[in-house]
């Protein structure tokens, strides 16, 4: 997969992503993660994090890729892929802060995104008005 085909699938994922779940990356594509409900739900997160080498801090470090990408095809391709795929990456942002409410630093991580995101998004509207 090129990496502009990369970049537009990764951001459709991203607006999929609902609350309590999760982004994982392998090979620098992103999946979703969806956690089971319930008690099991405790001993999902320690397997997951016991077996796997996803991080936050991995996932955040992939997001800081995609919005530079994101940016750099948005100038480059007059098309409207990026720039439709760019209200569910929000969404999905926002839902991923709610999934990780507790802790601060990674919340505000995902903050600091959505809102390049964003304004990447109000630029192209603008410039496509």
């Amino acid at each position: 997969m090129d990496s502009y085909t990369r970049t537009v699938v990764n951001l459709k994922v991203i607006g999929q992503i609902n609350d309590h779940e999760r982004l994982t990356i392998d090979g620098g594509v992103y999946t979703i993660q969806r956690v089971p409900r319930g008690h099991f739900r405790r001993f999902w997160n320690w397997i997951t994090r016991s077996f796997t080498t996803q991080s936050r801090d991995h996932m955040l470090m992939h997001m800081e890729f995609l919005i530079r990408d994101t940016e750099l095809y948005a100038q480059k391709n007059p098309d409207r892929t990026i720039t439709d795929a760019l209200p569910g990456v929000v969404r999905g942002l926002q839902s991923l802060q709610r999934t990780y409410i507790q802790d601060v630093a990674t919340t505000s991580a995902l903050e600091f995104i959505e809102q390049r995101f964003t304004k990447l998004l109000e630029l192209q509207s603008e410039l496509s008005s």
